[in-house]
């Protein structure tokens, strides 16, 4: 734990001393005073923490938020409680709150009368600090057409990720106005309906069940326990006619790849070594089979090993496949 003494140190040594904290012990240090928390954010960090949001249900009526660290240094605990306005409150942005220190150094609970705005407001105080953050908002087994103000919620347009892990949203939600074309977002598990075409950056869909007509983005990610061989084809074939104009990367896990390379229809890539760069790294497409569109656009299938199941019952030639799409810029 950081001491108020420290601010009577050289600047030098007290940005050295700053920039060797972790995340979560320096942002508590500036929430303790306003003197630290300008002292704190006078400094250049260089540094992005990868922050995670996550709402949790607390009962059938209410829920939590944590608000974890992934350097592991520590988590913050958001309880909402209606009550009267106690004497000793401190101040995250323009809330006032109770913060409650732990035994452990790893964790602190933070009383409030409006979660989410709090919540925002701790975000925005770590973004001030480190000028930059990796986001992702997660919300964990929760029903949230029932969790009042998420609709106007903006931290979630803020977020570079959305996890949705076991949860449900329908359709005539006011949710999916918050999504954005940047956005990373991730189905698994529960019932997500969309009321409208999802234009996120990246879809993730490991196990939830949606139409996926509704998908427009630019990378989408199908697990086959879910999506059949037929309806990957059949999405591809929309880009073929002259559709998804969005889609760059198309993956389907574990896929019976002599039945799609058959219906594929391609020709075999012939002319020697060639990549393709993405955000996670160069992929070879030197063994691909393409599909030329009217208008000159090249899609490329090729199958790779990537989240495959392996089953040792298999033979090398009926063992399943990741099938990968790429559309050629």
């Amino acid at each position: 734990m950081l001491s108020q003494d420290l601010l009577s140190l050289p600047t030098l040594i007290i940005e050295h001393i700053f920039k060797k904290t972790p995340v979560f012990d320096l942002v508590n240090f500036s929430l303790s005073s306003d003197f630290a928390n300008e002292a704190v954010n006078q400094f250049n960090y260089r540094n992005t923490p990868q922050i995670e949001v996550t709402l949790k249900p607390q009962n059938t009526l209410d829920f939590y938020i944590e608000i974890s660290v992934l350097d592991g240094s520590g988590v913050w605990r958001i309880e909402k409680k209606d009550r009267k306005r106690p004497r000793n409150m401190e101040r995250i942005g323009d809330d006032f709150v109770v913060i409650q220190k732990s035994v452990s150094s790893e964790n602190l609970t933070i009383i409030t009368t409006d979660i989410l705005r709090t919540t925002s407001s701790l975000i925005h105080q770590i973004e001030k600090i480190y000028k930059e953050i990796d986001l992702t908002i997660t919300f964990s087994d929760m029903m949230l057409s029932e969790i009042s103000g998420i609709s106007s919620w903006k931290l979630v347009s803020e977020a570079k990720r959305i996890k949705m892990i076991d949860s449900d949203l329908d359709s005539f939600s006011d949710f999916q106005k918050l999504l954005t074309a940047n956005q990373e977002l991730v189905l698994d598990g529960g019932a997500v309906e969309f009321g409208q075409e999802l234009t996120v950056k990246t879809i993730e869909v490991k196990g939830s069940r949606l139409d996926y007509n509704m998908l427009n983005c630019e990378n989408l990610i199908l697990n086959e326990w879910i999506y059949t061989e037929d309806e990957a084809l059949d999405y591809i074939g929309k880009w073929k006619n002259g559709g998804l104009d969005r889609l760059k990367t198309f993956k389907l896990l574990n896929a019976d790849h002599q039945w799609i390379s058959f219906e594929f229809e391609g020709i075999p890539w012939t002319q020697g070594p060639r990549f393709y760069e993405t955000d996670q790294g160069l992929i070879d497409y030197s063994e691909g089979v393409d599909w030329i569109r009217e208008d000159g656009r090249v899609v490329t299938l090729v199958f790779t090993m990537e989240g495959v199941k392996v089953d040792p019952m298999e033979t090398p030639r009926s063992m399943r496949r990741t099938a990968l799409f790429l559309v050629w810029p």
